[in-house]
């Protein structure tokens, strides 16, 4: 229950934003982790039931976002060797010891593919986009994303200038990027593996080995989760890549995870305790922990940073999509298909609109790969492959939330009326106009922005 109060929930240096608590879904992510775990840890069942408990909840935790997927599989890495640590007897249908574990992590496995690969196929359907192309800089698939990615981190073939330096930014954010009411990263880490440690020492006979197989399974985690980060800032974004953009959010949830994985070991402690001054540190451990979070809380959030009387400032951004919707709203039916651009935008503003936009189906944006292409090539390319997701889609309206020198270079003279000057305070909705040899787009709304 406290866990996520050490992270974004409170904030002094990030900003309170309620869409990255609902759309982006990375605080009840980083929550379904640590829980479906604690179900396992906890659990009372044997053999098939306790590996059948698991279904619905890798499921949901698989479907709750995309990288619901890696938490999954990672689970199902850490909960086989918890099974090795501390079953002595274990069978799953017919299969018993060493086989009946194997057997259950596969299981897991298998449900958490086919809970992600079922959804995707059905989106592709939805959206008629492959369900295996990542888009972003490089269009890789995900194998492609993995393969290419461990080649270069193992030094098989040369290092991308990108590749360095977003590793050399991962590493420094590790260090200084404060991520938690307690520091960064390795502060994190380092309070883990001392709360680990004591449930170590608390602990009795074998269940010492269940802690420190807990503690060494989550730890190879949160390397390879943190890797596939590296992986996806390199291949998957593009400019925005530089500088981490968004690096809290998209690591947290493991850091909530492990953090409660520890506390779990000092539970087990204080069940199965090596004496009774070790049950009575423990819990007191637990209760200490408790009592620290929620006053760190208190003290560094203040009334401020909380949602009753949080400063109108922190949704101004909602506010600015929302005003922009009800300008060209009337230019918008209900069965039209939307695409929105939106200069600069590291896809903050694309959410809320879907939200303003709620009945509407809005396309995603794709991603082009232009490595070793000319200027004029680059061009072709891009307008190629937006007339190929329009029609696949069946774009009816194109919204220009905010136009950039970019935009206007590759797609500008496919427009009849100039679209370069929107920003800030204009909106403009194009009808998509489909030809014989591609497409344009036709004026149906364009108008200023206010406050009211």
């Amino acid at each position: 229950f406290v866990n996520p109060y050490m992270f974004e929930v409170y904030t002094r240096i990030i900003y309170l934003e309620p869409v990255y608590m609902t759309t982006y879904a990375d605080v009840p992510l980083g929550m379904y982790f640590a829980g479906a775990f604690a179900v396992w840890f906890f659990s009372k069942e044997k053999g098939t039931a306790r590996t059948l408990t698991m279904i619905p909840l890798l499921t949901f935790l698989t479907l709750t976002k995309d990288m619901g997927l890696a938490l999954s599989c990672i689970l199902a890495f850490i909960t086989f060797f918890d099974l090795v640590a501390s079953e002595g007897e274990y069978s799953f249908r017919s299969l018993k010891g060493l086989a009946g574990k194997i057997a259950s992590a596969a299981v897991m496995v298998a449900v958490t593919g086919a809970s992600f690969f079922s959804w995707s196929f059905h989106m592709a359907r939805v959206m008629a986009r492959d369900p295996f192309e990542l888009g972003g800089a490089t269009n890789y698939s995900m194998v492609q994303m993995l393969v290419v990615g461990v080649k270069e981190l193992l030094g098989l073939v040369p290092r991308s200038e990108k590749f360095t330096e977003i590793s050399r930014e991962m590493a420094d954010a590790f260090l200084h990027s404060k991520i938690s009411m307690i520091g960064p990263g390795i502060v994190l880490a380092g309070l883990i593996t001392l709360i680990f440690l004591c449930a170590f020492i608390a602990l009795k006979g074998r269940r010492k080995l269940r802690a420190v197989s807990l503690y060494v399974t989550s730890l190879i985690g949160f390397t390879g989760y943190y890797i596939f980060h590296i992986f996806i800032y390199v291949y998957i974004f593009k400019d925005n890549a530089y500088g981490l953009v968004s690096y809290n959010r998209y690591i947290y949830p493991y850091y909530m995870g492990w953090l409660a994985f520890a506390l779990c070991a000092v539970c087990l402690a204080v069940n199965e305790p090596a004496s009774k001054l070790m049950e009575k540190l423990a819990g007191l451990l637990v209760i200490g922990f408790a009592v620290c979070s929620f006053g760190l809380f208190r003290y560094l959030a203040g009334y401020e940073n909380i949602f009753i009387g949080v400063d109108d400032r922190s949704f101004a951004v909602q506010k600015s999509v929302y005003n922009k919707v009800d300008t060209i709203r009337d230019a918008i039916a209900p069965d039209d298909v939307l695409y929105i651009y939106s200069g600069g935008d590291n896809s903050r503003r694309w959410f809320i609109y879907t939200y303003a936009l709620a009945e509407n189906y809005v396309v995603e944006d794709f991603g082009v790969d232009t490595t070793g292409l000319s200027e004029e090539e680059a061009r072709e390319l891009y307008r190629r492959k937006m007339y190929e997701r329009f029609k696949s889609c069946g774009v009816t309206k194109i919204i220009i939330d905010n136009s950039s020198d970019f935009f206007v270079h590759t797609f500008g003279d496919l427009f009849d009326v100039d679209m370069g000057h929107i920003g800030l305070d204009t909106v403009a909705v194009y009808d998509v106009d489909y030809t014989a040899d591609g497409f344009r787009f036709i004026l149906a709304k364009e108008g200023n922005v206010t406050d009211g």
